[in-house]
């Protein structure tokens, strides 16, 4: 089925009179729905007959004219352009007088946000999550008391369980405003995780600068969904500042990441097996602390490596195929390599940075997070240089890593992609390795020097397209994002929303099944039984049945055959009857043929209905039939007329069971 946009790909392609190909730079693209795009190449021409960009996204395709509203800019180098609402991801192609472009990989995208509810008496900010298997989403925070988690799902549920600690005025310290006390809250929650046994693992306190009078506890926390119970392990050393967390399941360890001034910094691990949980361990009454060793192979303790610069600030870890552990060095500018049974460090210097301004220039470009790919390559996030860094450790066998060259560069690292020109202020937290050949990131930029972030980008570099940069529009809402995590699954994308209480998702948009693989063609199929591809509020096995009087023999991925039209209060009833076609008459003569106005043919039809019942909207226009039957709607022409009239007239009293 195809949905035109403006004129038919038939129409563009009869046009040609010039057969030099269009260019597009891009190997892949991504936006949001309904979203902006840019275009960049050679040989796109000016605005003319038989040129527009074409999409196609599983049997449907849509063409968008170089002279249609949604194109803002159209020279010959570039194009900017606003992707039609019902285009999912497939494929893009330039047409130039008729002749198109090779075809450019597009990813369209769906935003939603999650409120995490604030704890009362907290400064709570989501800084790290993580996805578990069976999808649900994990969330630790900086100054926090208790485990958020997010299950999706109809409804999406948020829950919170307390984390338990000795009873008291508590076992962390803050000096905030030059008061020093101690606290229930854990100032720091940098890091989280999950094991192979749906175990979940995250840090809890020690601060960066504390250095007052009371005890100030880390810890290494354990939570299992299916008993709802913690088990705690707690730091040997007082104030001794943890960062991230690795379970090594090969050697039964869980390794963690120590960088306080006062303690020094170490690579540190146990094993949970031999080393007591105690989540009501109190300093002030007891203490006895877990031992420290310096071997693997002596047990119940805790196996620290010392870092030689004890300011060096290790930050996050990764385990490679050969078992060594890698890990960022925050404030020396440099990443590291343990290989904890002969205790062999070694640590690489990173390339010179490009900043110029702020706190970057005095402590280096300030590499936070790292991952392995598939393929062995270590991916690096600098946090000041907003840059995303690739070091092949192959490459350690052959050449000198260990220095760099005469252009400050290191001879084993790629810098893939640099964020910032050294003076914008951007920031780079987390670097995630997808499932889907991606590598995911987010930028932050304060423009007006004000508590927070101003502008938010997300992106990702496409390993399968030799490294390409993708940079997502600015998602309107989102001030800020941090630590990022993939749904094995579903292929979602989540993220912490750090200054703004929230844990935000991108959802991928595809031309097929969405999520897990399954056949509705059997409507007694149990997933499809409320399963909505496309969202009109029949579900994918009721359009796939053969009554049309229940919504069958429909398409579940076309929105616009199924008439049913929005009340004053957005709602819809999923039936089409009288109110429907009255809605319909009503708005007869409703024009927005030029896309102009603020919702027009091209937005959302589930955006809100103007207080005018004759204004127009999307959800009260069609396009004529797209297949052989008269309620095979299309999507909006831009005018409702009599065409629309008789289109919900012929579905009068179809009904489905669910409501859009």
């Amino acid at each position: 089925m195809a949905l035109a946009v403006a004129a038919t790909q038939a129409d563009v392609q009869r046009v040609g009179a010039d057969t030099t190909a269009p260019v597009v730079e891009q190997s892949i693209v991504a936006t949001l729905r309904a979203g902006e795009l840019t275009l960049t190449g050679t040989d796109f021409g000016e605005v003319a007959a038989g040129s527009a960009v074409l999409f196609d996204y599983g049997p449907r395709s849509a063409t968008v004219t170089s002279d249609s509203p949604l194109v803002e800019h159209w020279q010959s180098d570039r194009i900017e352009i606003s992707v039609p609402w019902e285009v999912v991801s497939g494929e893009l192609r330039v047409v130039v007088n008729g002749t198109p472009s090779e075809a450019v990989d597009l990813f369209v995208f769906e935003y939603e946000g999650f409120a995490i509810p604030p704890t009362a008496g907290t400064d709570q900010h989501e800084l790290a999550v993580a996805v578990g298997d069976d999808g649900t989403v994990w969330i630790n925070q900086e100054f926090h008391l208790k485990l958020s988690s997010i299950t999706p799902g109809t409804p999406t549920i948020v829950t919170s369980v307390e984390i338990p600690q000795a009873p008291g005025e508590g076992i962390f310290a803050l000096a905030l405003g030059g008061v020093d006390r101690r606290s229930r809250i854990s100032s720091l929650g940098e890091d989280i995780t999950v094991d192979s046994a749906n175990g979940i693992w995250f840090t809890q306190g020690g601060a960066d600068y504390y250095s007052g009078s009371y005890f100030n506890t880390s810890r290494i926390v354990r939570y299992d969904p299916a008993s709802a119970t913690f088990d705690c392990y707690n730091l040997p050393l007082d104030n001794s500042r943890v960062s991230g967390v690795l379970v090594d399941e090969q050697r039964s360890m869980v390794w963690y990441a120590e960088s306080s001034l006062s303690t020094g910094a170490a690579i540190t691990g146990f094993d949970p097996a031999s080393v007591s949980s105690d989540c009501l361990f109190d300093p002030y009454l007891s203490e006895e602390r877990a031992p420290i060793c310096e071997d693997l192979s002596t047990g119940a303790c805790h196996v620290r490596f010392t870092l030689p610069i004890s300011h060096s600030y290790p930050a996050h870890l990764a385990l490679d195929s050969e078992g060594n552990i890698w890990f960022t060095e925050f404030w020396r500018h440099q990443i590291g390599r343990l290989t904890p049974e002969t205790g062999e460090l070694i640590e690489i210097p990173l390339p010179w940075p490009t900043l110029r301004e702020g706190p970057g220039t005095i402590l280096g470009a300030g590499p936070w997070e790292l991952a392995f790919d598939d393929a062995g390559y270590l991916w690096v996030s600098e946090y000041f240089d907003a840059s995303v860094l690739r070091l092949d450790p192959s490459l350690l066998l052959s050449r000198d890593c260990l220095t760099l060259d005469t252009q400050a560069k290191n001879p084993c690292i790629d810098e893939v992609f640099v964020g910032s020109n050294g003076t914008d202020g951007k920031l780079l937290h987390t670097v995630v390795v997808g499932s889907d050949g991606m590598v995911w990131f987010g930028i932050e930029q304060d423009l007006d020097g004000v508590r927070g972030s101003d502008r938010v980008q997300i992106g990702f570099i496409a390993i399968d397209h030799g490294s390409e940069v993708v940079l997502f529009p600015e998602i309107e809402g989102v001030t800020s994002v941090a630590g990022m995590a993939q749904d094995p699954l579903s292929g979602d994308i989540w993220f912490a929303q750090y200054w703004q209480n929230k844990v935000g998702r991108l959802h991928l948009l595809t031309a097929g099944q969405e999520g897990e693989s399954v056949d509705c063609s059997q409507s007694d199929f149990e997933p499809c039984a409320a399963l909505d591809t496309d969202g009109d509020g029949c579900t994918d096995a009721e359009e796939l049945g053969p009554d049309e009087q229940l919504g069958g023999r429909r398409d579940p991925e076309n929105f616009w055959d199924f008439y049913d039209t929005p009340n004053r209060d957005n709602e819809r009833d999923g039936r089409i009857g009288m109110p429907d076609v009255l809605s319909v008459v009503v708005r007869i003569g409703a024009d927005d043929s030029d896309g102009n106005a603020e919702i027009n043919r091209y937005s959302d039809p589930n955006m809100p209905v103007p207080a005018d019942i004759t204004a127009y909207h999307p959800a009260f226009d069609r396009s004529p039939p797209q297949g052989g039957d008269p309620w095979d709607l299309g999507p909006p022409d831009g005018y409702i007329g009599l065409l629309d009239v008789l289109g919900v007239i012929l579905q009068y009293g179809h009904s489905c069971s669910g409501s859009n």
